[in-house]
């Protein structure tokens, strides 16, 4: 059998880096081949390359520009350590070798210039981004999508929560009920005390009210509150099964429902029988009288809650709860909010064992 002849290649990125010289492998799993790769990922004088070879054709064309691409993460990989234990800033340029040679438009080039080091990762903990298994891909999943957050503040909780979903995702199996699925995250976070998130205590209460328990039903309302023209009675009924009786924490998404419901009521009063208009008295006393009964120590489990419940199925569809947010809390809260969640996503990696 005569072996395929194999095709070396380099990528070399230039830019003005502050960084420790490293030299990393990187090993995959070549599909076209069915054989075991390992490429090699070295920075040293202000140039970071990634070298190996293949067996197939190398497209430049169609080879580099998918987050699939070998090619593509390994320099990801490598410009994130840079990041996270230096300083990238600039990148000047991007060349793809092989038995020619070309400049690659990299379009994320931008995205790693950082004004400070607001987190500190151990290399301890960024050498696990180079391992084959899935702990590696998660771990520069949540990583690259902490430095979008940092590049394009108007998208930093879509990108901060894409990070919470991968971390959530690798640490709860997907046949565990959704109670066991929350448990295995605030089993981690028991010992608030030692985690940097424990400080934003004030700024969570702000934009979270302290309340009995969220419900995935939230989003529900996100889709309208879709009355028919028939049967009011029935309908009023469905809002108190689907909205009042659900003790939404957050006040503002409450607060929406309210102004809802009241326009439901202002555009249907007319129509009302005598006993839909005294269902619809009663239902205003029963919402007036919600009590908060959660205690403030519960406020970190809440707050994973409300980061579940949120958190869409179908994550990269058109409708997501981030556009819904935005229309409906102020900009400063939902950047407050977004800071929150990206300080819990930092403790958590970082914290010993859990991602083991």
């Amino acid at each position: 059998m005569v072996k395929k002849k194999k095709a070396e290649f380099k990528v070399v990125v230039k830019g003005n880096f502050v960084s420790d010289d490293f030299k990393k492998e990187i090993e995959y799993h070549q599909k076209a081949s069915g054989e075991m790769c390992k490429d090699v990922l070295e920075y040293r004088n202000q140039t970071l390359i990634l070298s190996g070879n293949r067996t197939n054709r190398i497209d430049l064309e169609d080879d580099f520009f998918t987050v699939k691409s070998n090619y593509y993460r390994g320099i990801v990989k490598g410009l994130l350590y840079i990041y996270f234990t230096g300083e990238i800033l600039s990148i000047d340029s991007i060349t793809f070798i092989t038995d020619e040679e070309k400049d690659i438009p990299f379009e994320q080039r931008n995205l790693f210039a950082k004004e400070d080091r607001e987190h500190s990762i151990s290399t301890e903990l960024l050498d696990k981004m180079f391992l084959y298994n899935e702990q590696g891909d998660v771990l520069t999943r949540i990583l690259m999508n902490i430095v979008l957050a940092k590049a394009n503040k108007e998208r930093k909780l879509e990108n901060i929560w894409r990070a919470f979903n991968a971390l959530y995702d690798w640490k709860c199996v997907t046949n565990k009920s959704e109670k066991e699925r929350i448990n295995a995250i605030l089993a981690y976070i028991k010992d608030a005390d030692n985690f940097h998130f424990k400080k934003t205590i004030k700024e969570i209460k702000k934009i979270i009210a302290d309340r009995q328990q969220f419900s995935r039903q939230a989003r529900v309302f996100i889709e309208g509150i879709n009355f028919s023209d028939r049967n009011y009675s029935g309908d009023l009924d469905r809002f108190k099964e689907r909205y009042i009786n659900l003790q939404y924490s957050d006040p503002i998404l409450r607060k929406k429902i309210k102004e809802m419901f009241k326009y439901y009521i202002e555009s249907h009063s007319e129509d009302f029988d005598k006993g839909t208009k005294k269902l619809y008295e009663n239902l205003k006393k029963e919402w007036n009288n919600q009590s908060e009964i959660a205690t403030p120590t519960d406020f970190i489990k809440y707050f994973v809650w409300f980061v579940y419940h949120f958190r869409n199925k179908d994550f990269h569809g058109e409708y997501w709860p981030t556009n819904f947010l935005i229309e409906n809390i102020p900009h400063k809260e939902l950047n407050d909010y977004a800071d929150s969640l990206e300080l819990l996503v930092i403790d958590l990696i970082t914290y010993k064992g859990f991602l083991d």
